[in-house]
C-alpha cells in the first residue's frame, strides 16, 4: 500500500512517474491540497485495485483549474472526495465494483459544467455493484432535469 500526504511535487509529470514507478501497486491513498505543485493529477496504473483520493481547499484560495485523470483497469474500489478539481478524466474502470463519489464545483459560475461532470462520472461507474453519491454532489447545484 502507498499513502501520500503533504508532498510537494516538482510538476504534474512527477506524479505520473512516481505512480508508474510502482509496477505492482494495488492500494493507494492520496490526500492533497492546492499547494502540492500539481494541476493535473494523473493516476495511471494497470495493477491498482483500491484508491482513496481526497482533494480539498478553501474556496477562496482556488485560482487554477485542477484536473484528476484516472486510468486503472484493475480498480475495484474507489473513494473519490474531490471538492476542488474542475475537470475529471476517468477511463478503463472495467473492474470497478464499489464507488463512493463526493465532488463539488469550486466556483458558483460552473454550475452547468459541474452537472455535466457528475453525469459523466455516473455514466462511467454505472456498472458497479455498490454506488454511493453524496447528496451534495447531486443536489447542491444541479436543477431537476439536468441529471
Amino acid at each position: 500500500m502507498a499513502s501520500h500526504s503533504n508532498i510537494n511535487y516538482s510538476s504534474d509529470e512527477s506524479v505520473l512517474r512516481l505512480i508508474s514507478g510502482c509496477p505492482s501497486l494495488e492500494q493507494l491513498n492520496i490526500s492533497r491540497d492546492v499547494f502540492d505543485g500539481v494541476r493535473t493529477f494523473t493516476i495511471d496504473s494497470p495493477t491498482l485495485k483500491s484508491l482513496d483520493y481526497y482533494f480539498f481547499s478553501s474556496k477562496g484560495l482556488i485560482e487554477h483549474d485542477f484536473k484528476l485523470e484516472l486510468s486503472a483497469p484493475a480498480l475495484s474500489y474507489l473513494y473519490l472526495n474531490d471538492l476542488t478539481s474542475r475537470d475529471f478524466s476517468v477511463l478503463n474502470l472495467c473492474s470497478l465494483d464499489y464507488a463512493e463519489i463526493h465532488v463539488s464545483s469550486p466556483k458558483a459560475a460552473d454550475i452547468d459544467s459541474h452537472c455535466q461532470r457528475v453525469v459523466q462520472l455516473i455514466q462511467i461507474v454505472h456498472n458497479v455493484s455498490h454506488l454511493w453519491i453524496s447528496g451534495d454532489t447531486l443536489e447542491e447545484r444541479c436543477t431537476p432535469g439536468s441529471l
